[in-house]
């Protein structure tokens, strides 16, 4: 799948979209919040060789610490409650994290894709 930096900007979007975004039911809540880690993902994985290690490595923490907090509302479902809420409001405030990474691309530090070469070899 080819990605451009327009694609890049449209999948930053969709996080801030789904994070910001009002679900019918805990259900809903769910899958909206799963949604916008897999495109936060993609996110990440577009930037990571334009990134240090440590950032690569900070990043991949706040993401996998939304996958786990994801898995652990999901047994939550159907009811949800207030614990479920808290557990998605805290997915949320780390998918907008990561998805602060397209803002904070520079043209001069814009992610690698499959049309970009990349220079390092």
């Amino acid at each position: 799948m080819r990605h451009s930096r327009c694609t890049l900007i449209l999948l930053a979007s969709m996080i801030a979209l789904a994070v910001a975004g009002c679900a019918a039911t805990p259900e809903d809540r769910w899958f909206q919040q799963r949604d916008a880690l897999n495109t936060a993902n993609r996110v990440y994985l577009a930037h990571v060789p334009r990134m240090t290690h440590e950032q690569a490595v900070h990043y991949g923490e706040l993401l996998q610490a939304a996958r786990t907090s994801l898995d652990d509302a999901k047994t939550q479902l159907p009811g949800g409650g207030v614990t479920f809420d808290a557990t998605l409001d805290l997915v949320e405030s780390l998918l907008a994290r990561v998805a602060a990474l397209e803002a904070d691309a520079t043209p001069t530090q814009a992610p690698l894709t499959e049309t970009t070469p990349d220079e390092r070899r």
